[in-house]
């Protein structure tokens, strides 16, 4: 009888002893858990900074195409950039700039953004423009560009005009 007696008080320690070493971790565990949540919100506010920056990117492109704005593209748009137009023409920054100040006057632009993903200092938005030539006729398709951060800011380094063109 003694011995189970004995067995069960070491029984009952050991079940003590472990209740206690669980509440204890998770203690410790919990004043670890701010930092990582600092990093998380870091990380967080770096990528609404982004997006803020790229959308306000966006919404500068159509007003900049219809001004004919060459410092902005050449701003914008990476050296190395590419367009793919719906017609499956590729054509570098330069020769994208050169087709847009042929463009004649008139024809309004207007970007609007509808998603941003960032993969670590890439982002990829897609957005839907539209191209207004009077007060009745518009055109308007979806585009999908790769944007990288360079040097601190933001830059354009492929566009695709997708197929999906629609007349107003």
């Amino acid at each position: 009888m003694r011995r189970m007696l004995v067995r069960v008080a070491i029984a009952c320690l050991t079940f003590l002893a472990g209740v206690c070493l669980t509440t204890f971790s998770h203690l410790v565990s919990r004043r670890a858990s701010p930092p990582l949540e600092i990093q998380i919100s870091e990380l967080e506010r770096a990528d609404t900074e982004a997006e803020a920056e790229l959308r306000q990117i966006f919404e500068e492109y159509g007003p900049a195409q219809t001004r004919h704005d060459v410092a902005f593209f050449e701003r914008v748009e990476a050296e190395e950039f590419m367009l793919f137009s719906q017609q499956g023409q590729a054509m570098t920054r330069t020769q994208d700039i050169e087709w847009m100040k042929s463009e004649g006057p008139g024809i309004t632009y207007q970007n609007s953004v509808h998603s941003i993903k960032f993969y670590g200092n890439s982002a990829v938005v897609t957005s839907q423009m539209i191209a207004r030539f009077d007060e009745t006729a518009s055109v308007s398709w979806p585009t999908l560009n790769i944007c990288v951060k360079r040097n601190g800011h933001w830059q354009i380094l492929s566009s695709t005009n997708l197929d999906h063109v629609s007349q107003h």
